[in-house]
């Protein structure tokens, strides 16, 4: 887990919390079902983590958000 900094406000500390935290949600992606499923923002309704050039974003819906916004949810090595 992070540590924040000591000098940090508390109101950032709670913003920066709640920005960095995603709930798990069924899958955007139409037909995939369990395994698959997407993470929305906890603090920004309708923002997911989606995947584009094998780099993470955040972002709304656009292009092919719904399969870069879908996940396969596997056990741990």
């Amino acid at each position: 887990m992070a540590t924040l900094p000591p000098n940090l406000k508390e109101s950032h500390k709670i913003l920066f919390k709640r920005d960095a935290t995603f709930c798990i949600r069924p899958a955007l992606q139409p037909g995939v079902g369990d395994p698959w499923l997407s993470l929305e923002s906890y603090n920004v309704s309708g923002y997911y983590i989606r995947h584009a050039d094998f780099h993470l974003f955040v972002s709304r819906d656009g292009g092919s958000f719904q399969a870069d916004a879908t996940f396969r949810f596997v056990d741990p090595l």
